[in-house]
């Protein structure tokens, strides 16, 4: 089934296990109308939630316990479909490409522009994945469409008098 979640209010898991910055991230995404948010501070407290299937995950490199690679590892093996954004204090590239090799969407680093730059990012993806399940549900109505042109073909060689 295909889910039209991301056309109302995502849900974004944030894990941070800086409190200061924790709120500082959901404050600026209720801001910007994201209101369906949940926090973790630590990776593991977020993927004992992973059913939840969230829409995004902002996901900080540093954290006590598992970093945020091994999160994020272990985060898109069971739900590859959440959009993961990267977000970091640290401005290596090589942490950098690795969160990309692994599946995140995005790598944004800590400044006063992250916030706008996440707002983006979520906007952006989202319209995607909107495309994305236009495509979906254009090509199940064109199979439908397909099948019931191939089932009427093979019904009037059965019973052309029928047609």
């Amino acid at each position: 089934m295909i889910s039209l979640r991301l056309h109302r209010d995502p849900l974004i898991f944030v894990v941070e296990d800086e409190i200061f910055y924790q709120k500082l991230i959901k404050a600026n995404l209720n801001k910007f109308n994201f209101n369906k948010i949940k926090t973790f501070f630590s990776g593991e407290e977020c993927l004992e939630k992973i059913s939840e299937k969230p829409d995004f995950l902002i996901l900080d490199y540093q954290l006590s316990g598992k970093n945020g690679i091994e999160v994020l590892k272990e985060f898109k093996e069971t739900s590859p479909d959440t959009h993961v954004i990267f977000l970091s204090g640290k401005r290596e590239m090589d942490i950098a490409n690795k969160s990309m090799e692994m599946g995140a969407d995005s790598f944004i680093v800590k400044n006063n522009q992250s916030f706008q730059k996440i707002k983006q990012r979520i906007h952006s993806l989202s319209s995607f994945n909107k495309l994305r399940q236009v495509r979906k549900i254009t090509k199940m109505f064109l199979i439908g469409i397909a099948a019931l042109v191939a089932t009427t073909i093979v019904l009037h060689s059965f019973y052309p008098d029928l047609f």
